[in-house]
């Protein structure tokens, strides 16, 4: 492996989001470099993805914005009355926590 190489290894990406008020967030999050080429984003740290049922309010901005589709509505419903997200497939998450970030509730928070 060259200098090149290493340096580029592990990096930060920055990115702007549009939040749904129209102002614009900046996130950081962390960029692999695998072996063929491509970008990982994210570790691939076992993630916990934690939802208050009691905080959220069902807007679902977290599965619109989820980039790889963590997550799907309950069946079931909450303390408010209404249903909730769940993340059925936690392990497709590249931990860049756009959920924890936007949700306006605050009632998701993503652990590693």
């Amino acid at each position: 492996m060259s200098i090149g190489e290493k340096i580029f290894e592990n990096f930060k990406c920055f990115t702007y989001v549009n939040k749904f008020s129209g102002s614009w967030v900046m996130l950081m999050t962390n960029v692999e470099v695998k072996k063929d080429g491509y970008l990982s984003i994210g570790k691939t740290e076992a993630v916990e993805i934690s939802v208050d049922t009691f905080l959220c309010k069902g807007c679902g901005i977290c599965l619109e914005l989820c980039p790889r589709k963590v997550f799907e509505w309950s069946k079931e419903l909450s303390e408010k009355g209404v249903h909730y997200p769940i993340p059925v497939n936690a392990d497709k998450c590249v931990k860049c926590k756009l959920c924890e970030l936007l949700c306006p509730d605050f009632a998701i928070a993503v652990k590693w």
